[in-house]
């Protein structure tokens, strides 16, 4: 295997952000698996969710605590691989797309949300490279 796909980027990034990572990366989960998974998107994902999980050992496991969680400021570092992060970048561009799409304001903020942080990974990638 190629080592640079291999090689780990750290990023340091809000929880909230992150959270908004994970959730995107649910609903490219969803979309991929109904489509037979060409890619493999749905194994890459699955993997990246999970090491955001690993990262963040106070991820509430009961629904009602997430009202409190992350605690204000929270960051977290994250270390995934180009290929990972690529996918990242890739859901996040698709699904501000999608936000887009709704034609209403909240959906407006909600993508340039979405398209924020994909541009701050990429600023993040580029000087790691």
């Amino acid at each position: 295997m190629d080592p640079a796909a291999t090689a780990l980027h750290r990023i340091q990034m809000p929880v909230s952000h992150w959270l908004i990572i994970d959730a995107t990366l649910d609903n490219e989960i969803s979309v991929e698996g109904q489509d037979g998974d060409p890619n493999q998107t749905v194994e890459l994902a699955i993997n990246i969710r999970q090491a955001g999980w690993a990262a963040l050992p106070d991820w509430p496991e009961d629904a009602a605590q997430l009202g409190s969680w992350p605690r204000p400021g929270q960051i977290v570092t994250m270390a995934l691989t180009g290929p990972q992060w690529n996918l990242i970048v890739t859901a996040l561009d698709r699904w501000a797309a999608v936000a887009d799409s709704r034609g209403t304001s909240r959906g407006a903020e909600k993508a340039r949300e979405i398209r924020t942080i994909a541009e701050q990974l990429r600023q993040h990638l580029a000087h790691q490279r």
